[in-house]
């Protein structure tokens, strides 16, 4: 989490693939792992209990971090929708709040990225697409949102590599970012 929090997102994908996929390409068919050694070996040999919900850990860093998706009230009365990508294209998702499920989706292709969030009744959301560091046009529709460096509607700010927004009622809400030229 803290790599993808730190910009690292794609060393953070790196260590899930080598762990999780390890675990996942290896499953013993009857049980969690809680942790490997050294080329996939029981890190505490006869003792490693092969029992515990340890591997599972990695599924916050997924919707929170590369999803992008997570509550900033009790109850996802409020949420952010932030991906932190890295070299990944595409990916999708749906937490189940009190309030209805969150839907997320975001694909990056051809210089775009395109998020698509579905805000859950009675909640308000934000969103934050990523930039890369890139002169970029953002879009809801027809409308826009920003280019040229500076804001075309209220709301919209630059914060540390992002455009967000905030403020999104329920219904489903897109957004494309464009490289400028």
């Amino acid at each position: 989490m803290a790599r993808f929090e730190t910009g690292l997102a794609d060393s953070a994908i790196d260590q899930i693939k080598r762990t999780y996929g390890w675990m996942d390409s290896h499953d013993p068919g009857i049980t969690q792992w809680e942790g490997i050694g050294p080329n996939g070996s029981l890190y505490e040999d006869g003792y490693t209990s092969m029992a515990h919900g340890w591997p599972t850990g990695v599924l916050p860093a997924l919707t929170h971090q590369l999803l992008g998706a997570k509550p900033t009230s009790p109850g996802y009365a409020t949420c952010a929708v932030r991906p932190h990508p890295g070299s990944v294209r595409w990916t999708q998702g749906e937490l189940s709040t009190p309030h209805g499920k969150l839907g997320v989706k975001w694909v990056r292709e051809d210089g775009r990225f395109t998020l698509t969030v579905r805000v859950p009744r009675s909640t308000r959301g934000s969103v934050a697409l990523p930039t890369d560091g890139h002169r970029v046009a953002l879009r809801a529709g027809d409308r826009t949102l920003w280019s040229d460096g500076r804001a075309r509607a209220s709301g919209v700010r630059l914060d540390a590599g992002y455009l967000a927004l905030a403020g999104l009622a329920h219904g489903t809400h897109r957004f494309t970012l464009v490289r400028e030229s």
